[in-house]
């Protein structure tokens, strides 16, 4: 059994923001896990624990429907949490350009998906980046959005989804990507 989901890479496209905006703030905040900057990204679908065996028959159905989609421009904008600043659990920078498209994108591929299968995600989807994570597993923390400074960067294209494989790990997980599937070239 393999870990797997589906993601853009936003750490390809804005690495240096990333970067810069977790390691000034990652000493501030001592109650947060913050991701690594080369990790985040935007998940477009969780599998969860999967046989490695349906990777073919996911890249067969996912492939065409990112295919039949442009880059997508998007760029970073606002910091916010779930569930809410008095029980955060996760920190998030907000996303911003094609977003119709990505969440257009990012439900067909759901529906899709939901055919072989794979459960729906309970929860809408909603455009975002994970930066940090509350350190208590289970209970989050309570904290003052306005502390955090806002995380902007201008819109880019974006040219690609990747499925990866998380292997969990003391340290963190960490992400290898398995598939690659390109929006439409040229």
């Amino acid at each position: 059994m393999i870990r797997l989901f589906l993601a853009l890479p936003l750490n390809v496209y804005f690495l240096p923001e990333l970067m810069s905006y977790c390691d000034r703030n990652k000493h501030k905040f001592l109650d947060l896990k913050w991701v690594q900057a080369d990790q985040i990204h935007i998940t477009l679908f969780f599998f969860g624990s999967v046989d490695s065996s349906v990777v073919p028959t996911i890249t067969e159905n996912i492939q065409p429907i990112i295919a039949s989609y442009k880059p997508m421009s998007l760029g970073l904008d606002g910091i916010g949490c779930f569930p809410n600043p008095r029980n955060m659990r996760v920190l998030w920078t907000g996303i911003t350009g094609d977003v119709d498209t990505l969440i257009q994108c990012q439900h067909r591929v759901e529906l899709e998906l939901q055919k072989l299968g794979f459960p729906r995600e309970e929860r809408e989807f909603r455009a975002h980046a994970t930066l940090a994570r509350a350190r208590k597993k289970s209970k989050g923390v309570s904290i003052d959005l306005k502390a955090f400074p806002n995380l902007k960067a201008e819109a880019r294209a974006i040219g690609y989804v990747i499925l990866y494989q998380s292997h969990l790990t003391p340290e963190g997980p960490r992400y290898e990507p398995l598939q690659t599937y390109f929006f439409e070239q040229g």
